[in-house]
């Protein structure tokens, strides 16, 4: 039945699942034929063409998913990844953005904290990377990363919190201790500044 809609668009779901990428995207497109104003078979259509790198493609698609859907949350996401890819920091930031609206995942978080961060926008970085670092307290530069925002944001304190965490891993890092102590130093806490500065001497 050439004319079955869920039938073909499933043909290319399964071609996606088992990464036969070139099928999926043969199916996916006769299935629009079939159905143009579906947003979720442009969206795999999307993420077919991302698969082999046709980057400009897949982006045609995930804007054509979003034309249909403006809430649709996964295709704003995978755009921001495109714009990620090809150095374009400000389209990123702004399609993370859009996505974080309506869903939250910690590569979401992790990618949009971190372009905050290289753009020196700390502020605007401590909450994805606070909410990145909830389930991945494990990731030690990421740790570091906000540790070193709280200190940009003059959020001492928390910034004390997180340095104690990673002297919990590495109780031999300086660098740990010497934030901590100016950390206390900032809050005028002279005598906790002074036993982390001698640690670190």
């Amino acid at each position: 039945n050439q004319d079955n809609y869920d039938l073909i668009f499933n043909l290319g779901i399964s071609h996606y699942f088992i990464s036969e990428y070139e099928n999926a995207i043969e199916y996916f497109t006769e299935a629009l034929l079939l159905n143009s104003e579906d947003y979720n078979t442009y969206y795999y259509l999307g993420l077919s063409y991302a698969a082999i790198d046709k980057h400009k493609k897949a982006l045609d698609a995930y804007t054509k998913s979003i034309n249909i859907n403006s809430n649709f949350a996964l295709a704003q996401y995978e755009i921001g990844k495109i714009y990620q890819i090809i150095l374009d920091d400000n389209k990123a930031i702004e399609y993370f953005k859009l996505a974080k609206r309506n869903i939250s995942f910690d590569d979401l978080n992790y990618r949009l904290g971190m372009l905050y961060y290289k753009n020196e926008l700390f502020l605007k970085a401590m909450d994805p990377i606070k909410d990145y670092i909830l389930n991945n307290m494990e990731d030690i530069p990421t740790l570091e990363i906000l540790g070193d925002i709280f200190i940009k944001i003059n959020r001492y304190a928390e910034s004390i919190d997180v340095y104690s965490r990673l002297i919990d891993h590495d109780e031999n890092n300086e660098i740990y201790y010497l934030n901590i102590a100016n950390a206390y130093y900032k809050l005028n806490n002279f005598e906790e500044a002074v036993i982390y500065y001698k640690k670190v001497v």
